[in-house]
């Protein structure tokens, strides 16, 4: 309906209709204001576990090295596919290396950045940190496969949701947990 026809509405009926108008601008603005949009790609941040001592990081970029748990981790980028909501995580020195399931479906390691062989990730939001679950392993599994460490300085490695010993809660770098 325009305004003109809401004006040419007559008493309380327009009355009525400029109330609805009104109360639903109201109620838009305080989603507008939370809503967040998500980046397509957010460089130079450390991934680091939100109650362990551990960052994530690697001895070098060679493909196939083993992804540990490091007290200064790399520098990495987040980019993000909104076609299908996934996530690569990609080193800043060398974007075309990704974090990665390694091939037997358990261990992180660096892999080729390519769109699979364990590169791509879906972001999981739980109270404010994040959680990172590996597409790849979790389709030949018969669980979700989460991003986890021991807290311990080891390799990092794929855990099932809340397994125990594990860390698998990241602090919110990307802001939008």
């Amino acid at each position: 309906m325009t305004m003109r026809g809401i004006l040419r509405l007559e008493g309380a009926r327009r009355t009525l209709v400029l109330v609805v108008l009104a109360v639903t601008a109201f109620a838009a603005i305080p989603a507008a204001m939370v809503a967040r949009p998500v980046p397509a790609n957010a460089a130079g941040l450390q991934l680091c576990e939100r109650s362990g001592s551990y960052c994530v990081g690697a001895d070098s970029l060679d493909l196939f090295t083993a992804v540990e748990e490091r007290t200064t981790g790399r520098d990495l980028v987040f980019t993000f596919f909104p076609s299908n909501g996934t996530w690569e995580i990609a080193f800043v020195r060398d974007q075309s290396k990704c974090v990665a399931a390694a091939n037997n479906l358990s261990d992180i390691v660096i892999h080729a950045c390519n769109g699979g062989s364990g590169v791509v990730w879906f972001l999981n939001c739980t109270n404010g940190k994040e959680r990172w679950i590996n597409r790849l392993a979790s389709a030949n599994k018969p669980m979700n496969q989460y991003l986890a460490g021991h807290n311990n300085g080891t390799q990092f490695f794929l855990a099932t949701f809340d397994q125990a010993n594990t860390f698998q809660q990241f602090t919110d770098v990307l802001g939008l947990c």
